[in-house]
């Protein structure tokens, strides 16, 4: 991919576009799946990053409920990325076949996505639930 200046950068009197044209910026990046055919990574990508800004961010905290210790906390966050990142890599790159996802319609695909993100919230919610129960059993949420 070459990126390419919007046209007020190559009009700026104080931008050198010289320093932009004369580095091409070029991304490849060639994922397989365990056929050998090439399969778009973004996903993968995308899922692993959130599991990972997830599983660090409130994991702990939410253990902290338990009264984990600080080591067990971030241990278990650990790992539990670490299987949602293997989990990934198997769903949407090591299995991933990339005529499907030209064999299904936007409708369909937009319809998954939408799933996945009731199911998300939902737990969310229900997480947040159990932990202000916990709270109140405990006295320290009126």
């Amino acid at each position: 991919m070459i990126v390419h200046l919007p046209h007020w950068v190559k009009k700026h009197p104080n931008v050198d576009t010289r320093l932009f044209s004369s580095h091409k910026l070029k991304c490849r990046v060639h994922c397989c799946n365990h056929h050998g055919e090439p399969v778009d990574p973004i996903p993968f990508v995308v899922i692993t990053g959130c599991a990972w800004a997830l599983c660090l961010s409130f994991v702990p905290l939410y253990l902290d409920l338990f009264v984990v210790s600080d080591v067990i906390r971030i241990l278990l966050s650990v790992v539990l990325g670490l299987a949602l990142t293997c989990w990934a890599f198997y769903q949407f790159l090591w299995t991933a076949d990339p005529q499907m996802r030209e064999s299904l319609s936007p409708g369909i695909r937009f319809e998954s996505i939408l799933r996945g993100g009731i199911i998300f919230t939902v737990t969310l919610i229900g997480l947040a639930i159990l932990a202000v129960a916990i709270l109140h059993r405990r006295g320290m949420v009126v």
